[in-house]
């Protein structure tokens, strides 16, 4: 109501209010969080709104009681399974609601080609990651192998590769890794001396 007793224009009291802005995923409340995963799920939705409150109770008796504080668990690689069922209490698969879950919450993707593929040498280092999808990249690159015996395959842009080498996308595959793993694959690879990782 205005000062003389009408009604207030609604285009002073939009003017008038704050610009919301999202506080950031970490600094909601676990059912907020629950909603925003949810909007994620393809497979198998989780049954809200009463996922929601399961999720929230059994988390709760976990001592996880904020976004926040699941980030860091989910981040360290340190969700113990009581945790990982917690989140799936009340539907949803289970495979495709962590990986919700650590998306949203700041985990790292990681493109993969190489003996860190699937069967291969190095794969042992992504066997406690979440698996997403096949992919390859939209960039060109060329392959070259290094060392007398050419055990050692590695991509370089097509700026540094030599005029003989012949450009290609690289075909691997996409991983959901914690920052222990990270730190792994970083030490495997000696990066950022011999293998460097990009964006």
């Amino acid at each position: 109501v205005g000062a003389a007793g009408g009604r207030a224009d609604v285009t002073q009291v939009l003017e008038m209010s704050a610009p919301w802005s999202h506080p950031g995923v970490t600094a909601l409340g676990i059912r907020a969080l629950c909603v925003e995963v949810n909007a994620c799920l393809i497979k198998t939705p989780l049954i809200m709104p009463r996922a929601s409150v399961s999720i929230e109770e059994a988390l709760t008796s976990h001592g996880i009681t904020s976004a926040g504080a699941l980030a860091a668990l989910l981040r360290q690689g340190k969700a113990s399974p009581q945790v990982r069922e917690a989140l799936c209490i009340d539907g949803g698969e289970v495979k495709e609601v962590l990986q919700a879950f650590r998306l949203l919450l700041g985990a790292h993707l990681v493109f993969t080609y190489g003996s860190l593929l699937s069967g291969l040498s190095n794969h042992r280092h992504l066997q406690t990651s979440t698996h997403i999808t096949t992919g390859k990249t939209e960039e060109m690159f060329t392959m070259v192998a290094a060392s007398p015996a050419l055990e050692y395959p590695y991509a370089l842009e097509v700026q540094e590769s030599r005029p003989t080498d012949t450009p290609c996308v690289l075909k691997g595959e996409v991983y959901i890794v914690d920052d222990q793993v990270l730190a792994q694959l970083d030490w495997l690879e000696d990066h950022p001396n011999l293998y460097k990782k990009r964006q």
